[in-house]
């Protein structure tokens, strides 16, 4: 911890500032632009400092608190018995701003790592500031009763001669103030004469209806309506819908068309699509067919087939009842092969039917019909590549 004495011979014989400027010479040496600052430094036992210490200046525009106008650090000052001596403002690169002090400013000091010492330092003002003072008051009092007069500066005043309003409007109002620069002789001699005819319409005479054209190098006379593709124009809404030849459509009529749906299938007849799309029996081969549409087990279940097609009604001559069905154990059929798989009956049964069952869907069912009084017969493709499919084949037997 370091103390900062200053006596009050100190403050009022060096009155902490030996120069201060407020503002430029008037007829005099130039003012110096630095304040000079003078302490005694002791540490916490009241010894005098005697080693070179670090201090931190900084000016204020308020005893406490308040804002920052200026600050300065000066590394290893020079302390000798306590006393040291400092120039604030000597960087050329962090001046003083005199501007500073047309209020009342307050020096804060910090010594190394320590806190800023208190209380601040009111800078007073000395010699300098005071005839930096008066002077500033004398020229701002002459400056300023030159600049506040009211036609102060008659035209006896000026080096120059002036044109008077009149004379400026009688100038503006006559055109040939503004080409009375060059005679015509002077003219000539600046730009040239006009030795070359560059008139390449001279001599051409043109009919009623016609216009000039250059064509293939030359001017000639030609219809007005002849060449310049309408591409050319660029006007931007110059033709209106009264000079086209043909009728348009507006948004309105746009928007009814598009929400009338008859409108879009007029085109063709019933004859005309089916000669443009072709018959649906041309459209479909049998296997693009199975492909598209998948085979005829899995659409329907038992229940919604009966309700499609509708029960068996046709007398099959038969007085017996139907007392089972009789399966095949799942036969393997390998990949990208066709199986014929059968189903029998046993003893006196008769087959009235058959199906099939097949998990996979990879499968074509190309035939199934009754082989003989008393089997079932499927023939199987397995449109798989690369794996086999189990396929049962059963028999709807009957007792006659």
């Amino acid at each position: 911890m370091k103390h900062l004495v200053l006596g009050r011979s100190w403050a009022t014989a060096l009155a902490l500032l030996s120069v201060l400027v407020l503002a430029p010479s008037l007829g005099h040496s130039q003012i110096p632009q630095t304040i000079n600052y003078q302490g005694s430094l002791s540490d916490s036992g009241g010894l005098p400092v005697n080693v070179p210490t670090d201090m931190t200046f900084t000016l204020y525009d308020a005893e406490t608190a308040g804002t920052v106008l200026w600050t300065e650090t000066q590394t290893g000052v020079s302390v000798v018995n306590g006393v040291f001596d400092v120039t604030l403002g000597a960087d050329p690169l962090n001046l003083i701003d005199p501007a500073s002090f047309d209020i009342p400013v307050f020096l804060g000091i910090t010594v190394g790592l320590d806190a800023e010492m208190t209380p601040r330092q009111a800078l007073t003002s000395v010699g300098y500031a005071q005839r930096a003072n008066a002077s500033v008051a004398a020229a701002v009092a002459v400056v300023s009763g030159d600049l506040s007069c009211t036609a102060c500066v008659v035209e006896a005043e000026l080096g120059f001669d002036t044109a008077t309003q009149a004379e400026l409007d009688a100038h503006g109002g006559s055109a040939a103030a503004h080409h009375a620069r060059y005679t015509d002789a002077e003219a000539v001699t600046a730009v040239g004469p006009h030795t070359t005819n560059t008139d390449e319409l001279a001599g051409l005479a043109c009919a009623d209806g016609q216009v000039a054209k250059k064509v293939l190098g030359a001017w000639t006379c030609a219809a007005d309506d002849v060449g310049g593709a309408a591409s050319d124009l660029t006007c931007t809404a110059c033709v209106v819908e009264t000079e086209l030849g043909f009728d348009t459509a507006n948004q309105t009529e746009l928007n009814s068309h598009a929400a009338t749906v008859d409108a879009h299938h007029t085109r063709y007849t019933n004859a005309e699509a089916v000669t443009a799309v072709g018959a649906h029996t041309t459209r479909y081969t049998d296997a693009e067919a199975v492909t598209a549409v998948g085979p005829h087990t899995t659409r329907y279940t038992d229940a919604e087939a009966v309700t499609a097609v509708g029960p068996h009604t046709t007398d099959t001559g038969l007085t017996g009842t139907i007392v089972r069905l009789s399966p095949t154990a799942p036969t393997s059929v390998a990949a990208s092969t066709t199986g014929t798989i059968t189903a029998s009956c046993v003893g006196a049964e008769v087959v009235l039917g058959g199906g099939w069952q097949i998990p996979e869907a990879t499968v074509n069912v190309q035939s199934s019909y009754p082989a003989t009084a008393a089997t079932w017969t499927a023939v199987v493709q397995n449109t798989d590549l690369v794996n086999p499919i189990n396929v049962t084949v059963y028999a709807i037997c009957a007792t006659p």
